[in-house]
């Protein structure tokens, strides 16, 4: 794989018991009951109580795989985001062996969107597609050029 785009990717403290239980499930930006999307990533997870168990084993740093080997990256998040903390996001930045490039918008919500000017379509037009195309080019990292 020679480039990925994570929008919001959630990484450690998602995954925390604490913030499942105090923003997650109480979150009102996710469109739909969010415990039950949440309890369908684990198998066989029923309850809020079998999901707080299950979920903290989705860390991607109690899987060992925050700091491995990466591929090249662009992380996209909203300083505003309720469902995915900007720790998560500064933790991934700082971690593995590749530069990583981020586009974080001071206004945005998940997934780095707002209503009126960051939409999907805007973002994908404005950000992805000229970092994939700037990537298809020279899939080599700005550090390692020197």
């Amino acid at each position: 794989m020679r480039a990925v785009v994570l929008q919001s990717p959630p990484v450690h403290i998602v995954f925390d018991d604490q913030f499942l239980r105090t923003q997650m499930l109480t979150n009102r930006e996710y469109l739909f009951d969010l415990a039950p999307a949440l309890m369908f990533m684990c198998e066989n997870v029923r309850t809020v109580e079998e999901l707080a168990a299950a979920f903290g084993e989705l860390s991607l740093v109690r899987q060992g795989i925050v700091g491995r080997s990466t591929t090249r990256m662009l992380v996209i998040h909203g300083v505003l985001d309720t469902q995915v903390p900007m720790s998560d996001i500064e933790l991934l930045l700082r971690s593995g062996n590749v530069p990583k490039e981020a586009w974080i918008n001071p206004s945005g919500g998940h997934m780095g969107r707002d209503l009126k000017g960051w939409t999907d379509p805007v973002i994908f037009r404005e950000v992805i597609m000229p970092w994939f195309l700037r990537v298809a080019v020279d899939p080599r990292p700005k550090a390692a050029d020197s």
